[in-house]
């Protein structure tokens, strides 16, 4: 499977303010449209439920005016594997 790189193209917007991380993600995934399910998915765990409580905003991750989302080539990840988040690592301490 394909390897892609998820990138937020503007972390000050406000649908960004619960996420704790707004760096790159790697993701093994069939499809861009999975990559992003994956991503939004996986990265809901370092969302800071006090904010969403309190605002409107959920996971920016499956937003196309907020992350861009592109095949990477020459990943250090091999393709090989199963459907999954590749980087940040879940031990990452975000």
């Amino acid at each position: 499977m394909p390897i892609w790189k998820l990138t937020p193209t503007n972390p000050k917007d406000a649908d960004w303010q619960a996420s704790t991380y707004k760096g790159a993600v790697l993701v093994r995934a069939a499809d861009e449209s999975q990559a992003r399910q994956l991503a939004a998915a996986t990265l809901r765990k370092w969302v800071d439920v006090r904010l969403v409580q309190h605002t409107s905003c959920t996971t920016p991750w499956g937003q196309h005016r907020l992350v861009r989302c592109s095949r990477e080539e020459g990943s250090i990840y091999p393709e090989e594997g199963p459907y999954d988040l590749l980087y940040p690592e879940d031990d990452a301490g975000i």
